[in-house]
């Protein structure tokens, strides 16, 4: 099997034409005919400035 894997990272509250940019991207991508799509979410991680992120308690109750 060839294909491809294409990786997207946002922050959470991403927004475009008002609809959650994860969720847009996986629609998309659907319309689009691939294969599959999955959206993943983040707890903790670092980026280039090696600062660490991470969600809270009450910001991972929150989520659905």
């Amino acid at each position: 099997m060839k294909g491809f894997l294409v990786t997207f990272f946002t922050q959470q509250n991403r927004r475009y034409q008002g609809k959650m940019l994860g969720d847009w991207i996986v629609d998309l991508a659907k319309e689009m005919g691939l294969r599959g799509a999955t959206l993943s979410t983040g707890i903790e991680g670092f980026g280039h400035t090696g600062r660490l992120h991470s969600s809270h308690f009450f910001e991972l109750a929150d989520q659905p």
